[in-house]
């Protein structure tokens, strides 16, 4: 996870379970993985990017923390404000600022 040079204070890991981590970080200038979902699937470890949504929409870089709301869905604190993560039925990514 690249975590550029605010990686001594910008960085989060949360496990929603033994097979599901998320981690992040801060944007190295690239405005990509700052935000990654790990699974274990089949025994290997699978990164995804979810740093934005398909609308180009994300959390403020420098990520300070994550929680899980009621529903499930991941909170993520950053320096620009705190935003949600919302899985749509089809497995869509939407960012919306809480």
């Amino acid at each position: 996870l690249p975590i550029s040079n605010n990686g001594f204070h910008s960085n989060a890991l949360i496990a929603r379970n033994a097979n599901q981590i998320y981690m992040g970080g801060s944007d190295s200038g690239t405005g990509l993985n700052y935000v990654i979902r790990a699974d274990l699937i089949a025994g290997a470890w699978t990164f995804t990017d979810i740093s934005l949504d398909g609308a180009g929409n994300g959390p403020s870089t420098n990520i300070k923390g994550f929680t899980f709301d009621p529903a499930g869905n991941l909170i993520t604190v950053t320096d620009g404000g705190i935003f949600q993560i919302i899985w749509d039925a089809n497995g869509i990514l939407t960012f919306t600022v809480t």
